[in-house]
């Protein structure tokens, strides 16, 4: 019994603690990419999110934050404002991006310019 509830307790603090996500550190807020793109964010065990069907994952502006919503994530601004959740729909500002230094196992990330609009309902 005491095995069981310190398993149980292990998953609950689990989806209570912060997110490493993958943040741009080589740009600031004061361009953007003409482009952008619409799918379902998921997570990405590596880089914290990414878009469904995409091999990239998403670099997110400098400041934003990830924290566990349950098996979700939920992606804040540099105020602490849920901007999205894993598991929703979005459209989202930015482009295909190498970094540089190149990061282990991808050749380019979706560079997020911006905050994400949901789409539908």
């Amino acid at each position: 019994m005491r095995l069981l509830f310190l398993a149980l307790m292990l998953v609950v603090l689990a989806g209570c603690g912060p997110v490493s996500l993958l943040t741009d550190t080589q740009h600031d807020k004061t361009w953007c990419y003409t482009t952008g793109t619409t799918g379902v964010l998921i997570v990405d065990s590596t880089y914290g999110t990414r878009l469904a069907g995409g091999s990239s994952p998403v670099m997110w502006p400098r400041g934003f934050t990830g924290r566990w919503l349950g098996s979700e994530i939920e992606v804040l601004d540099p105020t602490g404002n849920v901007v999205a959740i894993t598991g929703k729909k979005y459209s989202l500002p930015g482009g295909l991006f190498e970094p540089d230094p190149p990061l282990p196992g991808v050749s380019s990330v979706w560079l997020s310019c911006g905050d994400p609009h949901p789409v539908g309902p």
